[in-house]
């Protein structure tokens, strides 16, 4: 998971032929220091932490977004509206257009909500005697986050198995400030990658909204095929595979089109 991946993306930066990304930025930022050998280590720890700490959540919660746009069309209709205002249709979105993007951060948002990919958190263990609400918790005793509660509390989201992004605005029309900051964790064990891991699903979401639309599957008679979205257990869930259809969202969207875009999007970094 370390040495591969890392050997794989430094041959395509000595041959001029990598994608832009957070190992090949910081390569060629480093090429020319004295002490390469120590920063290049630097760089490997960098990204298989990131690779290890994200790639089940960040793909678990691109999976969700995908399956709720499939079963809430109206959400994907109304934040394909809101990109071609702001963003038009001849580029990808871009993090400087995030601000200008309310209902897709608020889609992020709910992303994150409606299923949690860590239901009951990471458990870990209380390093000293303490009492919360007149509750007492011993040293040592493992304590779990109860994620999934959270996410379902209906005094805070009525309807909490429906898919709303809505719910994350104020009355007037601004987002609110529940940014899901407890599917990250809690306190000095909070994910330290979380702003990372955020801006990467939120120019995943933007991408694939701006590009694709996602609906129901049809069979043979092409009648739509019924979705019952079902979840793998374990610490870490995902939906589990279900049929769907994704087509180019625009009329002449080809390949080349498309690379060409992801090109102009390569400038812009988190």
């Amino acid at each position: 998971m370390v040495e591969k991946p890392f050997q794989y993306t430094k041959a395509l930066v000595d041959s001029g032929n990598a994608s832009a990304c957070i190992v090949t930025d910081l390569l060629v930022r480093v090429k020319d220091e004295e002490n390469y050998d120590e920063l290049e280590k630097v760089i490997k720890s960098v990204a298989s932490t990131s690779v290890a700490g994200a790639a089940e959540t960040t793909t678990s919660t691109l999976l969700n977004f995908v399956l709720a746009m499939v079963l809430f069309p109206h959400v994907q209709e109304r934040a394909h509206a809101e990109i071609e205002s702001i963003v038009g249709n001849d580029r990808l979105p871009n993090f400087n257009d995030r601000d200008a993007l309310p209902y897709v951060e608020a889609v992020l948002r709910e992303s994150h909500r409606w299923y949690p990919v860590l239901p009951l958190g990471i458990a870990h263990a209380a390093v000293d005697d303490d009492i919360y609400e007149e509750l007492y918790i011993p040293k040592g005793a493992t304590v779990v986050p109860n994620v999934w509660a959270m996410s379902r509390n209906e005094a805070k989201y009525p309807n909490a198995s429906e898919f709303v992004p809505e719910r994350f605005f104020k009355s007037d029309g601004k987002l609110n400030d529940d940014a899901i900051s407890y599917v990250f964790g809690f306190g000095r064990r909070v994910c330290a990658g979380q702003h990372v891991a955020n801006a990467a699903v939120w120019i995943a979401i933007v991408s694939l909204l701006a590009v694709f639309k996602f609906t129901k599957a049809t069979d043979n008679q092409g009648k739509e095929i019924t979705i019952e979205p079902q979840w793998t257990p374990g610490l870490a869930i995902r939906p589990r595979a279900f049929p769907c259809r994704i087509e180019p969202r625009l009329p002449g969207m080809t390949i080349a089109k498309l690379n060409q875009m992801i090109s102009l999007l390569a400038c812009y970094q988190v």
